[in-house]
This record gives C-alpha cells, sequence and structure tokens, in this order.
C-alpha cells in the first residue's frame, strides 16, 4: 500500500484515537435501515458477479430523479466518475473556482485555470467568473468543475448567476460538470440541474449516495447527462464491475428513503444554526463564513486544526496549494452532543 500517499481528504487522520470526526461530510444520521439491510441481504449472492449495467438501480434513479435511464451512469463513487469524465472527454484544461474540492484536479495532469473566490463576498462565486469563461474557456479540451454547494466554503451558487454560467457554457460547447454531491442538505434540494439535462447537452450533474445516505465506505456515485455519447465514452474509461452487487443493492433501497432525507435537512437546519451563532462566540474564532451545506468553513489560530486532534476531534484542515491559509478550518455538522464537543474543544484551544 502506498501509504507515503499524500491524502487531501478528511476521514484519514488518527481513527482510533477519535473522539469526533468532523472532517469527513456524512450524514449524521448515519445509514437508514432498510439499506443497511439491503446490504447485508445481498451477502448470500457474493459470489456473483455485478450486473455490468446497474440496471436496477438505474431503473430505480430514473423514477426517482425524472430522467430517461440514458441519462444516468453510475460509479464506484463520485472521485471515480470524476476522473473518468477528465479522462474520457480528453479534459486538458479545468477551470475551477478556488478554493474548491481537491478531486477535481487530483491525478488529472490537466492545466489548472482558477477563479479565486474572494473572502470579502463570503467565498461564493460572483459575476467576475463569466469573462473568466469567457476568455480561458475557448481553449481545445477546457472544462468547467463547479461545485453548488462549493466544497469547502458550503456556498450555493445564485440561481441567476448558475443560469448565466450554463447558457454560457452552452454557447461556448463547454463541458460543465456541476457537482451536487450536497445538494439534499440545503434549502434549495429541489433545485437539480438533473431536471434541465435537455436544455444543456454540454452539462453533467454529478451526485453521490455517500454523503446523504451515509454510504462512504460502500461507494456510490451517479453521473447524468443528455449527452448519451459522453456517457459511453465515460463507462468505456471505467473498470467492468465498477459497482459492487451490495453497493447496487443498497442504492436501490436508498432511493427510497424519501422520510429519512426530510429528517436529515431538519436536523442540519437545526443544528447548522447553533452551530453558526456558537462559533462566533468563540475566542480564538475570528471568522465563521455562512454556509448552505451540513459543514462551516472557518477561521482561528494556524494549529487550530492540531490542537483540536490533541483532543481527539478532527476538523479538515488546508494548505495554501488548496487556496486557503492555515488556519481555516472545515467542520461538518452533526448531532448536538457531537457540535457541542466540537465547541468544547474549540474554547479550550484558545
Amino acid at each position: 500500500m502506498y501509504y507515503d500517499r499524500r491524502n487531501l481528504h478528511g476521514g484519514s487522520c488518527g481513527r482510533g484515537a477519535l473522539r469526533a470526526d468532523f472532517s469527513v461530510n456524512v450524514n449524521p444520521l448515519g445509514t437508514p435501515e432498510s439499506v443497511k439491510k439491503a446490504f447485508r441481504a445481498a451477502a448470500g449472492e457474493l459470489w456473483r458477479y455485478p450486473d455490468p449495467f446497474c440496471r436496477g438501480l438505474v431503473r430505480a434513479a430514473a423514477a426517482y430523479e425524472h430522467t430517461a435511464e440514458e441519462n444516468i451512469l453510475f460509479g464506484n463513487g463520485a472521485s471515480e466518475l470524476i476522473f473518468c469524465f477528465r479522462s474520457a472527454l480528453g479534459i486538458r484544461r479545468l477551470l475551477l473556482a478556488s478554493p474548491a474540492f481537491s478531486g477535481y484536479r487530483e491525478g488529472s495532469g490537466a492545466e489548472v485555470l482558477l477563479y479565486p473566490l474572494r473572502e470579502e463576498l463570503g467565498f461564493s462565486l460572483d459575476e467576475g467568473v463569466l469573462p473568466f469563461l469567457e476568455r480561458e474557456g475557448s481553449a481545445p479540451g477546457a472544462a468547467v468543475m463547479l461545485g453548488s454547494p462549493n466544497n469547502p466554503t458550503g456556498r450555493l451558487i445564485r440561481p441567476d448567476l448558475l443560469e448565466a454560467i450554463l447558457r454560457l457554457c452552452r454557447e461556448m460547447n463547454l463541458p460543465v460538470l456541476a457537482d451536487e454531491c450536497f445538494l439534499d442538505f440545503t434549502e434549495a434540494h429541489g433545485e437539480s440541474l438533473t431536471k434541465r439535462l435537455s436544455e444543456f447537452p454540454n452539462l453533467f450533474v454529478l451526485k453521490a449516495f455517500t454523503k446523504n445516505f451515509g454510504l462512504a465506505g460502500l461507494r456510490l456515485g451517479v453521473l447524468f447527462s443528455s449527452d448519451h455519447g459522453a456517457l459511453r465514452r465515460i463507462a468505456a474509461a471505467s473498470p467492468p464491475w465498477n459497482v459492487s452487487l451490495p453497493a447496487q443493492r443498497a442504492g436501490i433501497a436508498a432511493l427510497s428513503e424519501g422520510v429519512f432525507l426530510e429528517r436529515t435537512r431538519e436536523l442540519v437546519r437545526r443544528e447548522r444554526a447553533f452551530l453558526a451563532e456558537e462559533l462566533q462566540k468563540c475566542p480564538c474564532v475570528d471568522r465563521v463564513i455562512p454556509s448552505d451545506a451540513n459543514f462551516f468553513l472557518f477561521h482561528g489560530p494556524e494549529d487550530l486544526g492540531q490542537s483540536l486532534l490533541s483532543r481527539g476531534i478532527a476538523v479538515r484542515t488546508f494548505s495554501p496549494e488548496e487556496g486557503l491559509s492555515a488556519g481555516w478550518c472545515r467542520a461538518a455538522v452533526r448531532l448536538h452532543k457531537e457540535n457541542e464537543m466540537l465547541l468544547s474543544a474549540i474554547r479550550a484551544a484558545v
């Protein structure tokens, strides 16, 4: 194993000694019981190869998203689909906001051009991105990747600006990958771009079962597009049987858990408000970025992350190459008792 390979994501630091892990933004309610039951039931069929086309899962997803089955491609987590998207479409230039999810560019070998999000605007995407895309997106092999909500800032893209971006990129025939992996945790959960695939043939919408249904350890992601030729190329770039039989069964069960997601949103809404208010009162925290998602970006002393880790609390920290200076931390919204634990540790870190 390549243990010396740098991991830019959360969820990998000192697991055995942790009291609570806020470095990953997984559903605080965990995994629905029906999904666990489907996973256990699949154990009796582990001798079988999984359906390489995920047909049952695709049918369930098409009904859930109200889109055609031909618009859907499943993969072994969102990260695999990002890798295959870049490879299959021959992406040589990535246009990204900064800071943004590090997985957009990991291992790509592409030229990366960054549009810096401004702290004074709360790291919200602004209209300046439009001339940036128009200027830099005309090169062959260019593509745009956008998080809505963005990770790690937690900010949604303003609807009118998102519309302008989509229309501009359609005019330029510039591929857009819209990452909606955290959309289910926001008040805009019903506004998925999967409803607009026919309007924008250059649009690819990425979702994952990792965060909303607590399947980080099982790995299940999905990509939507009306460009069926591109989806076929992305599928061809994926290894065979890349979605396991247990993952397919768990995914089908998860898509019937609308009530579970409503409970999740209510919990996140309540605890997000609590954390926002209490973080701002912490003496060592000098900036809290308003969040639309199930996590917060906040700033404190440069050693705050390490200080919390010494107390058994993991948060996501950053480096300048990720677009954030030392002292910025991202913490997930968890259950109330855990959130109080995080706040107590931050107060003790002064």
